[in-house]
């Protein structure tokens, strides 16, 4: 299975030199434009919790001295970074392996994104009030539970195409990328949707143009769930995460799954790439220890989160 990992990574890199006047320009935009001021919001909801940004970035070459990054869940996944080694000088001979590996996985992020990306522009557009809203609180909640069942399966299938086109994600066994997807999905989901989250309220737009908005999660979720998701948002967004970061961060969190798998050896080389590049990204960026410590303990919520989506059911109310 190495040997099979390195020589896909070889042609890769082959590929990449002959072509590499046709390469994709990276967009390292912060996405700046969604730090709008909350005095701004429109929430129907009015969402007071401060959230103060934390330290993310450090000026000065630097070591990690901390005690290594760990979020565990029995049957989820582990987020582990022992930065000091993983940054070793050894490895720089494999940044080029990992700017392609990079570059690829933000290729497919910004393909599966894109209509996420449009319901953002135009939630800017609607907080600028140079669109009206299409928030509609009338609908009655069998009619917004069809609506989230019907977002939630094109999510399930796009996924699925997602997953099966990142790099390496061929070497791991089919029933075991089923399965990573499975415990995964609702995770998947967020990290795709993270940048319609904004102020204390979403901006995802179902069918016939009705904003999925905080009034209209409460119909579905509940209160409890529906700010337990608002709050893992809201802190998720103080840490001003790249596309370049999210992008790497997807496959690497998927890779990182614990569980009965038939081949987990085939998991376990394709995450050790997929952490190693990432912790290339974060190093680029400049990113502290604090940063990578809080974007685990964020990454923490979804484990509760995810369970309680999972055992949803609709209810006549």
């Amino acid at each position: 299975m190495v040997i099979f990992f390195l020589i896909f990574f070889s042609n890769l890199k082959k590929n990449f030199l002959a072509e590499n006047e046709l390469r994709m320009e990276i967009d390292t935009d912060k996405r700046t434009e969604s730090t709008i001021s909350s005095s701004g919001s429109i929430s129907p909801v009015p969402y007071t919790t401060e959230l103060v940004s934390i330290d993310k970035t450090i000026s000065e070459s630097f070591n990690f001295d901390q005690p290594q990054v760990k979020v565990v869940c029995s049957e989820g996944f582990s987020v582990s970074f022992d930065i000091n080694s993983t940054l070793e000088t050894y490895l720089q001979k494999d940044r080029l392996v990992f700017a392609i590996l990079r570059d690829r996985c933000y290729q497919l992020y910004v393909q599966y994104t894109i209509k996420y990306e449009k319901q953002y522009e135009r939630a800017l557009r609607v907080l600028r009030k140079l669109e009206a809203s299409l928030v509609n609180e009338n609908l009655p909640k069998a009619v917004i539970w069809e609506y989230f069942l019907k977002e939630t399966s094109y999510h399930t299938k796009t996924s699925l195409s997602y997953v099966k086109q990142l790099p390496a994600f061929e070497t791991i066994n089919s029933h075991d990328l089923i399965k990573i997807l499975d415990y995964n999905i609702f995770l998947l989901l967020g990290l795709r949707v993270h940048m319609l989250f904004i102020n204390g309220e979403q901006y995802m737009i179902h069918e016939n143009n009705v904003q999925f908005n905080r009034n209209n999660m409460y119909k579905c979720f509940g209160i409890d769930l529906t700010n337990r998701i608002m709050y893992y948002h809201a802190r998720l967004n103080t840490l001003n995460l790249s596309n370049l970061e999210i992008c790497l961060l997807i496959p690497y969190l998927l890779s990182s799954t614990k569980g009965d798998f038939i081949d987990p050896e085939a998991i376990r080389i394709v995450n050790e790439y997929y952490k190693h590049a990432l912790a290339q990204e974060f190093l680029t960026n400049k990113r502290s220890p604090t940063f990578i410590n809080q974007l685990a303990q964020y990454l923490s919520d979804t484990i509760e989160i995810t369970n309680k989506c999972k055992s949803l059911e609709y209810i006549d109310s």
